[in-house]
This record gives C-alpha cells, sequence and structure tokens, in this order.
C-alpha cells in the first residue's frame, strides 16, 4: 500500500491531508476499522521491554516515531468501547489507535510518503478576516434577505476553515 499526503501547516498545528491512496488489497481498502490516522497511539506495553510504558523505558522505538505531543500519523486499527456512564443515561465511547506498518489482510508493507509542505496560515487568516467583516455586516443591516444572504456566506467560510483543520482528508486543489 502507498499512500503520498501532504503537510499543511496551519499556526503551529500540523495537518496531513492525502494526495493519492493506493490499496494492496480490496479487503483493506473495505475493512473500516483501518484507516488513515493522525493520532495519540495507544502503546500500554513496550514492545521491546515488555513493561508498561510509565516506567523507565526511553529508548523504544515506538515512543521515538511519535512526535513530541504523542501522535503519529500512520495507518491505525482503532478500537472502540462503549459502556454505559456510571448514574447517567447515556454511553461513554473510548477510542484507541494501534499503529499498523503491513497489510494484516495481503503482509505489503505500508508506505506513507510526505510529498509536499505548505504553510496555509496566511490563508485561513484571510478567511477568518472575511468572515469578521461579514458578520460586521449582517449585524448592520436591517434587511431580512440581505442578512439571510450574508449567514449563508458565513455558513460557506465556516465550512472552509472547517475544512482546513480536517486531518487526514483528501486534499482539494484551490481553484
Amino acid at each position: 500500500m502507498r499512500i503520498e499526503v501532504i503537510k499543511q501547516i496551519v499556526d503551529d498545528s500540523e495537518i496531513y491531508k492525502i494526495k493519492k491512496m493506493e490499496y494492496c488489497c480490496q479487503k483493506l481498502k473495505r475493512n473500516p476499522i483501518i484507516k488513515l490516522f493522525n493520532e495519540y497511539i495507544e502503546n500500554a506495553y513496550c514492545h521491546h521491554c515488555n513493561v508498561p510504558d510509565d516506567f523507565d523505558c526511553k529508548d523504544c522505538e515506538l515512543q521515538e516515531e511519535a512526535d513530541e505531543y504523542g501522535k503519529r500519523l500512520s495507518m491505525m486499527i482503532q478500537e472502540k468501547d462503549t459502556y454505559p456512564e456510571p448514574w447517567e443515561d447515556g454511553y461513554i465511547t473510548d477510542y484507541r489507535y494501534y499503529p499498523i506498518e503491513y497489510c494484516p489482510h495481503c503482509g505489503q508493507p505500508i508506505e506513507i510518503e510526505i510529498i509536499k509542505e505548505e504553510d496555509v496560515t496566511e490563508q485561513y487568516k484571510r478567511l477568518v478576516e472575511q468572515k469578521n467583516a461579514i458578520y460586521k455586516k449582517m449585524k448592520s443591516t436591517d434587511s431580512k434577505k440581505k442578512e439571510r444572504e450574508l449567514s449563508e456566506e458565513v455558513c460557506l467560510i465556516t465550512q472552509k476553515l472547517n475544512n482546513m483543520y480536517e486531518d487526514c482528508a483528501w486534499y482539494m486543489e484551490e481553484t
């Protein structure tokens, strides 16, 4: 499996967008729990020392592969536990992520390549300024029709801003 990603930087955040994804087999493509994530990895036990990772294990590959916040970009198995919340009517859902380096179905290695790095901070700031300007127009208008049109514009800009911060989504070229 081969994945090409683009690393985007917005302020101090690193966001990865998928440019191209070639699956090695159809089973992996259809598997709903294996996805590309940039998440906190679950390493309850060190693979080298066989001790819990909260002990003094500092020289392990698994800890070196994550960034300074404990996040890692890789294909991961997403495990989900749902259990009832004590004294409440709802449920708590707990997600854990386990990185994999080989396809569990056919055994081919999973290769992730960062093909480009771009800083989109200026574009983000421009959209925020544009949104604030439209908000000012919305507050000053008396026309309900004009306010509705401006509100739709704000929704479109908000959607663009949300898409910029969506991690591991498909990369969209600016037209």
